[in-house]
């Protein structure tokens, strides 16, 4: 109270205000963190009999559907619970080498969702689904191609039937993609970070407000694009960034924060990765993002800082105030696209 605040930074004028337009001076604050647990593994006894769902999948919590309700049922069927017991009777029949190792990857990958708990990073396990899916499949083929190439008439029609339960999914992947609306419904949910069971129930979003956000989604894109073309041929991908973002979007957050995709539009590093919580990362990022504290800076071994109107319309004083030391930041470049800049500022060493 009664001290002098520092101007907010006007993003047209990035490294061009002098040092008379600011006042205060940096305080270096030592980050604090918790020591995570890095190998949160034990049995899956609180949601026995169900397994993660990616519903409303997230860092720091999770959904969990039982085994037999009607979507996982829907989705594991019928590759899983058709490849697999095939898998399993045609092993136990030829004792083929093959046939055995595909048997045993199809039911040994479908194990661990359903049996082990990994906390906050449980819906993690649904890759191993994945892999289980993908050798089941090659089973659930075998088998349909036996019954289509037998002699009896209904051995054939089973065959051809098989076949088509395959093509369920992506044709009706396809159908949902061509309904009027999808594009803008997955866009709007990537852009406020909600669920799809939040979403389910939703109209499909129209009018200014959706046209405004796609324009900024697609100078985004472009901005993202033209910063990595600067800054690839200078570092080659080696060097980290930070991304200066609101608070509430920066570790610890709930989803994948759309900034993220900077990483791989830009071709940078991002020293965040998916440490959300209780990590050495989350705890030096927030300190970073929110004051560009020296020690976190040093600690993420960062080399440059982006900022941009994309993301906020003013950034944190603390930011505005630091970037204008030239004894700690150089401005490097600024992006233009409309009303929306992006900026970048080399750390000096």
């Amino acid at each position: 109270p009664g001290q002098p605040q520092p101007k907010p930074l006007d993003f047209g004028r990035i490294g061009q205000l002098p040092e008379s337009e600011f006042s205060g001076s940096l305080q270096i604050i030592q980050p604090t963190w918790v020591a995570p647990d890095l190998v949160p593994l034990h049995f899956n006894t609180s949601h026995f009999g169900q397994v993660p769902s990616w519903e409303s999948a997230a860092s720091s919590e999770g959904s969990f559907v039982s085994l037999f309700s009607p979507s996982f049922l829907l989705e594991a069927m019928p590759v899983l619970l058709v490849g697999i017991p095939f898998g399993l009777w045609f092993a136990w029949r030829r004792r083929s080498p093959l046939v055995l190792l595909l048997a045993w990857l199809a039911t040994a990958s479908a194990v661990p969702p359903i049996l082990l708990d990994w906390g906050y990073r449980s819906t993690d396990f649904l890759r191993f689904f994945t892999a289980s899916y993908c050798y089941a499949a090659l089973l659930f083929g075998w088998l349909a191609g036996n019954l289509l190439c037998q002699s009896a008439l209904h051995r054939r029609l089973l065959g051809g039937l098989l076949g088509a339960c395959a093509l369920v999914s992506p044709v009706g992947l396809g159908l949902i993609g061509l309904m009027p609306g999808t594009i803008e419904r997955v866009k709007a949910i990537a852009s406020t970070a909600q669920s799809l069971s939040q979403a389910a129930g939703q109209p499909a979003p129209a009018g200014p407000a959706v046209t405004d956000e796609i324009a900024r989604h697609q100078s985004f894109e472009r901005l993202a694009i033209a910063t990595g073309d600067f800054l690839f041929p200078l570092t080659q991908g080696r060097d980290r960034a930070i991304v200066v973002v609101p608070t509430d979007q920066v570790p610890e957050t709930k989803y994948f924060p759309e900034w993220m995709k900077m990483a791989t539009l830009s071709r940078i590093q991002l020293p965040v990765g998916w440490h959300w919580q209780n990590s050495i990362y989350s705890a030096y990022y927030r300190e970073a993002v929110t004051r560009l504290d020296a020690r976190a800076i040093t600690a993420l071994g960062a080399r440059w800082v982006i900022v941009s109107n994309l993301f906020q319309d003013k950034l944190p004083p603390e930011v505005s105030e630091a970037l204008t030391d030239e004894k700690r930041f150089v401005p490097a470049a600024r992006f233009r696209d409309g009303p929306y800049l992006m900026s970048v500022f080399m750390v000096r060493p």
